[in-house]
């Protein structure tokens, strides 16, 4: 008889219900907003302590003088931001905040506005101490609730081992925040101190824009010299930006004794507390940095022998005590400015003066390599290239046409094999031009016609037979003994130059000749027996034939 009752009730209450068509709709959007605004918020809650994060390395990169290298925004994923790069520290990311919005009214008019969320921000104490300790809406944050003056530092005594706040939303719907970041599980509970601050509502009341941690737009790129950093509580936080710091000078010259040489170098980013200096200075040298003047002045010993004659010094480039670049400084030598004078290159004995430097030409003074090569001038299938190395008198400028070839047709330096080892020699890499010193070059004609003039102690001068138009052999006008300069040269541990009839020595110059077949491009060469200088070798011709390279000084 109860049931019976208790079924017709609930049987009188459906009809009851549907009799008055009671409209859901609005209980169900209520519902279904603040789930939406719960959910929202929860991943927002995310973002939030991945900032809090963010903000304690920013604070630590301030704190341990650290530079920002690159500053990069991104748009995905979500909400988008900033990496932030460093010059010593691992790089960071800065999420955006996104338009905070007032609450939507309940109908009691009170329900919409209740909700906002805790500022979490950095505060420096004392002021202009450089160090930041963390504050929650203003107030300084401190673990112990009894001691609230016991403040939270942001970065400890390494870095970033400093205490790292976070936030979470407790299941009664209020902020809650663990000072020190220990506190694991959901809030309320253990380690979790309850904010008093609701998170239903849709953070930022008033409608402001900002993540609570940095404000909106709270990266400004703009100035050349720094980074700023805007923080939701008001703080900004400016970073250094990474200066290209360093210099730019031309290699010096090779020494002669005794002789000092002061070159100048352009400062890139350097400032008053800019420190440069050299060390590895090699025994007896002396290495001095003027940074008011911007020079470097070197001074090699008075006598300069296997044991001193240079090498290689290193310029430090530092901003203060940070060195940020480092420079090769080459000194290479000659043990006199004489006939026979050992030239070295990085300490090592690699050629011989044959004109010293001073001599009347063009000022300049010729060494000759120590060693040779059988290398050909051109390979079979390149021999017949017209390259442009037409001069006569200077072989620099045939190195630098050479280069031009090699670079305009989509040639390797392997198809012309005597001017690779040439260009090995100065190691891969030059900047050839008709009056570059300080590089090896494939000799011209005049080159080693001025090497016999040298060793017969004749004024330097070229030769041909003048009542020809295009004579084919050139034969010295003087006679010659080479015996002293082989010497040398063995001395400083080289091959002697070749005086046999059957030998002969590449030219850098080419020479076009006409035949009933068309025309040919063949290579001149000189030989040391008499001197004779011809143009009728094959560029590919290696048998009887020898490079020898020269550097000018």
């Amino acid at each position: 008889m109860k049931t019976k009752y208790i079924l017709g009730m609930i049987l009188s209450a459906a009809v009851w219900l549907t009799g008055c068509e009671y409209d859901d709709n609005e209980l169900w959007d209520t519902v279904n907003g603040q789930a939406v605004r719960i959910a929202a918020l929860e991943q927002w809650q995310k973002t939030v302590n991945s900032n809090i994060s963010t903000l304690q390395g920013i604070v630590s990169a301030l704190e341990y003088n650290d530079y920002v290298t690159k500053v990069t925004p991104f748009d995905t994923p979500a909400p988008g931001g900033y990496t932030i790069a460093f010059a010593n520290n691992s790089p960071i990311t800065i999420y955006n905040g996104t338009d905070g919005k007032n609450g939507t009214d309940g109908k009691d008019g009170a329900d919409g506005k209740d909700g906002s969320t805790p500022v979490v921000g950095v505060k420096e104490y004392p002021a202009k101490s450089g160090v930041y300790y963390w504050t929650v809406n203003g107030e300084w944050l401190s673990i112990d609730e009894k001691s609230p003056d016991k403040k939270i530092p942001v970065t400890g005594e390494k870095g970033r081992d400093g205490a790292t706040p976070k936030l979470a939303i407790g299941t009664d719907n209020y902020w809650y925040i663990s000072a020190d970041g220990t506190a694991s599980g959901k809030a309320p509970g253990a380690g979790w101190a309850n904010t008093g601050v609701k998170a239903t509502g849709d953070r930022g009341a008033d409608g402001a824009k900002s993540d609570n941690i940095f404000a909106y737009n709270g990266v400004d790129n703009t100035h050349p010299d720094y980074v700023l950093f805007k923080l939701a509580n008001g703080e900004i936080i400016s970073l250094p930006k990474y200066r290209t710091l360093g210099i730019s000078f031309s290699q010096p010259e090779i020494f002669i004794p005794n002789k000092e040489q002061v070159i100048s170098f352009i400062g890139t980013g350097t400032t008053e507390s800019t420190n440069i200096w050299a060390i590895d200075i090699p025994e007896g040298w002396s290495i001095s940095v003027n940074l008011l003047a911007k020079t470097i002045t070197i001074t090699p010993p008075k006598t300069i022998g296997p044991a001193n004659s240079g090498g290689t010094s290193t310029i430090l480039v530092a901003d203060g005590d940070r060195v940020t670049a480092m420079y090769r400084l080459t000194l290479n030598s000659v043990s006199n400015n004489e006939k026979g004078s050992t030239y070295y290159e990085n300490g090592k004995a690699t050629g011989m003066i044959y004109i010293p430097t001073g001599e009347p030409r063009d000022g300049t003074g010729r060494i000759i390599s120590l060693q040779e090569s059988t290398a050909a001038w051109a390979e079979s299938g390149y021999d017949n290239d017209q390259t442009g190395c037409d001069s006569y008198t200077n072989g620099r400028l045939n190195m630098a046409a050479m280069a031009t070839y090699i670079r305009d047709n989509d040639k390797s330096w392997s198809n012309f094999p005597a001017f690779e080892w040439i260009h090995t020699m100065n190691g891969g890499t030059a900047n050839y031009t008709s009056d570059a010193t300080g590089l090896w070059y494939f000799p011209a004609p005049a080159d080693l016609q001025y090497l016999l003039c040298a060793a017969a102690e004749k004024p330097l001068q070229t030769w041909s037979w003048p009542d020809s138009d295009n004579p084919k052999k050139y034969l010295a006008p003087f006679t010659f003994d080479l015996t002293t300069f082989n010497g040398w040269l063995t001395a400083n541990g080289g091959t002697a130059l070749s005086i046999s009839e059957a030998k002969a020595y590449r030219l850098s110059k080419e020479q076009e000749v006409g035949g009933d077949d068309g025309k040919y491009y063949y290579m001149w060469c000189i030989s040391f027996y008499e001197g004779e200088t011809a143009n009728t070798a094959y560029k590919e011709y290696s048998k009887y034939s020898l490079t020898r390279a020269i550097l000018a000084f």
